[in-house]
C-alpha cells in the first residue's frame, strides 16, 4: 500500500508539473506578440533618441563651422542622407496605436489654421524664422520610416532665407551595425570670375 500511495503522489507530482509548463509555455505564446511589439518600440524609441542626438551635433557644427563625430547603432533597416534630411527606414512589429499616420516627435513650425488655431507644421514648404522656429523636424510613420528634416528659417532682420543643406558620398548605407556618422561644415569656392568669388556652405554627413 505505501508502495502505491508512493507512485500515485510521484504520478501526481508529474502531472503538475507537466500542467505548469503547459500554462507557462501556453501564456508565453500567447504574450509573444506583445513581447515582439514592445521590443520594437524600444527599438524604434532609441533610433529616434539617437536621430535627435545627430540633431544635436549637426546644429553645432553648422553653428561653430566644426566637425563631430556621432556613433549610431541600429539593429536592421538602412539610413539614407537627401539634400535636405537623414532618412530611416525599416520594419517593425509595432502596437496598432503606433502605426500608420505621420508622427511629428519632435520640431515643428508654429502656423495659424484657418480656424484661427494654432498647429505645429513640418512640410517642406512651411518658413519659420530664424531665431524662434526649430531648424528642423523629427518624422515617424509606418511600420518604420524616420525622417530628421530640416527647414528653411527666414531672417527677420536681413530678409534672406536659410536652411541647413547636406552632401554625402554615400547616398545609402544599410543595417545592421554600428556605425559612426561624420558631420563637417564645408564652405567651398564654386566660381571665380576675376576678383569675384562665388562660395556655397553645406554639411558633408559621412556615415562609415
Amino acid at each position: 500500500m505505501p508502495k502505491k500511495i508512493a507512485q500515485a503522489n510521484i504520478i501526481s507530482f508529474m502531472l503538475i508539473i507537466g500542467l505548469s509548463l503547459f500554462l507557462v509555455a501556453g501564456t508565453f505564446y500567447w504574450l509573444l506578440p506583445t513581447i515582439r511589439e514592445i521590443n520594437s518600440l524600444n527599438d524604434v524609441k532609441s533610433i529616434e533618441r539617437q536621430m535627435l542626438t545627430l540633431h544635436n551635433a549637426i546644429t553645432q557644427v553648422s553653428r561653430e563651422k566644426s566637425q563631430r563625430t556621432v556613433p549610431i547603432n541600429i539593429n536592421k533597416g538602412t539610413i539614407r542622407v537627401r539634400d535636405d534630411s537623414i532618412f530611416y527606414k525599416g520594419f517593425y512589429h509595432l502596437p496598432e496605436a503606433e502605426k500608420g499616420n505621420e508622427i511629428l516627435v519632435y520640431g515643428g513650425i508654429n502656423v495659424t489654421t484657418s480656424s484661427g488655431g494654432n498647429r505645429l507644421n513640418c512640410s517642406r514648404g512651411t518658413i519659420g524664422r530664424l531665431g524662434f522656429d526649430e531648424p528642423a523636424c523629427l518624422l515617424r510613420k509606418g511600420s518604420v520610416e524616420i525622417e530628421l528634416r530640416y527647414l528653411h528659417l527666414n531672417d527677420t532682420f536681413t530678409g534672406n532665407i536659410y536652411r541647413i543643406k547636406f552632401r554625402t558620398s554615400k547616398r545609402s548605407h544599410g543595417g545592421p551595425e554600428s556605425r559612426y556618422i561624420n558631420v563637417e561644415w564645408v564652405n567651398r569656392t564654386i566660381r571665380e570670375d576675376g576678383d569675384k568669388r562665388n562660395t556655397t556652405s553645406y554639411i558633408a554627413v559621412d556615415i562609415y
